[in-house]
Formats: structure tokens, C-alpha cells, sequence
């Protein structure tokens, strides 16, 4: 079965595809960059657009009925490489009370040339709605 998730604590789509798809059980989410909702624009900085990737990739997840603690895929995209040790951090710190034990989700980190709106990150994220 498969259903669209949608969920305000995240930006609107500004293309055609959707903030997230539940498919049997199993939860994606579509790359999330640091847009500011109430402006739409993109956050300053590294750390601010990596905090809200994180924030809405998770409100997505736990809009389909997911839990954080569940997500077992990141893929990480850098418009820079040299900004990954502090991404790394802020990744750290963020998902480390999801995973008290270290035992953290895959992940795969990419430096593409360009990103959506000109972003230094774009988060997307894999979960299972059960255990």
C-alpha cells in the first residue's frame, strides 16, 4: 500500500513530488533543505540549514506514523565537502538521544556541485513505520 505523507512542520513541496511516501510499512522522505517557513527562503549557514534538514526530515517521518528511532538510511548531499566534520557534529548531537547506544542509521554523503536554491545541504531519510 502506498500513501503520500504530508505534514505542515515541513516545507511545502516547490516541485512536483511529495515530502514523503509511506510504502508497506517503510517511510522516504524527499531531500529537505533550510527553508525558514514562515519566509520561505533559506536559512544563513551550515549549522541552521543542517539543524532544520534534520528537524523536517524527522517531522515527516513522525507525520507517517514513524519513529525517529527507526530511521535506518540518511543520504547527506553537500554543496561543500570541507563543511562535513561540522555537519557531522551538528548530525551527531541531533540524533545521538534517538540513538543513546551509537547504533545510528546508515548513511551516505555526497558532494554534488549544486544544490536546490542554492542550499549547502539537502537531507533525506529512510525509516520503518514498525519495529
Amino acid at each position: 500500500m502506498r500513501k503520500v505523507i504530508y505534514t505542515e512542520k515541513a516545507p511545502k513541496p516547490i516541485a512536483a513530488y511529495s515530502q514523503g511516501i509511506n510504502v508497506d510499512n517503510e517511510i522516504v522522505t524527499s531531500g529537505q533543505i533550510g527553508i525558514d517557513l514562515k519566509t520561505g527562503n533559506l536559512v544563513e549557514g551550515i549549522e541552521e540549514q543542517t539543524k532544520l534538514s534534520l528537524k523536517y526530515n524527522i517531522a515527516i517521518i513522525e507525520a507517517g506514523g514513524g519513529l525517529v528511532k527507526n530511521i535506518f538510511q540518511v543520504m547527506i548531499l553537500l554543496a561543500d565537502m570541507g563543511l562535513y566534520r561540522r555537519v557531522n557534529e551538528i548530525y551527531e548531537q541531533t540524533l545521538k538521544p534517538y540513538f543513546p547506544k551509537g547504533d545510528y542509521p546508515t548513511r551516505f554523503v555526497d558532494g554534488p556541485k549544486s544544490l536546490p536554491k542554492d542550499a549547502l545541504i539537502e537531507i533525506m531519510m529512510r525509516a520503518k513505520v514498525k519495529e
